[in-house]
C-alpha cells in the first residue's frame, strides 16, 4: 500500500513536490522500482 500522500498533489508547489517525493521514497524502499529507476528520479528531481 502506497498511502495517501499523493491525493491532490500536482507538483505545483513545494509542499506538493514534498508529498510526491515522500511517496517515491516509500516505493523505492519497498523495491517496487529498480535501483536505477530510483536513482534516476533523484537525478531528475535534483537536476
Amino acid at each position: 500500500m502506497v498511502g495517501t500522500d499523493l491525493v491532490g498533489a500536482r507538483g505545483a508547489t513545494a509542499a506538493d513536490q514534498h508529498r510526491i517525493d515522500r511517496t517515491v521514497v516509500g516505493l523505492c524502499a519497498a523495491s517496487v522500482w529498480t535501483k536505477s529507476e530510483c536513482m534516476r528520479h533523484g537525478e531528475l528531481r535534483d537536476g
